[in-house]
């Protein structure tokens, strides 16, 4: 699983099965808050499935609580990550 480790990041922990991604992805559409980059990464075995998502801008705690409340998802996590340097700021 590859995520770049900043900004605004939800991390999702859920059932591997169909339209689960899309149910959350529908959420923040709703919420007019766009995906910029998303990743995902799946245990066959245990049936679980792990979700980094990117978002444009911070969820409301509204959103994170309907999410979680999901019943596919196990838990999902809102974490607010510094900025990474820019080649000219790393000097």
């Amino acid at each position: 699983m590859e995520l770049k480790p900043e900004g605004d990041v939800v991390i999702i922990i859920n059932q591997d099965r169909p339209g689960v991604v899309g149910r959350y992805g529908s959420i923040f559409g709703d919420n007019k808050i766009n995906i910029a980059d998303m990743t995902f990464s799946r245990k066959k075995r245990s049936g679980m499935a792990l979700v980094g998502i990117t978002l444009d801008q911070p969820p409301a705690k509204g959103i994170m609580d309907e999410i979680n409340g999901l019943e596919p998802v196990e838990s999902a996590y809102y974490i607010k990550l510094p900025d990474l340097p820019t080649d000219e700021q790393e000097d």
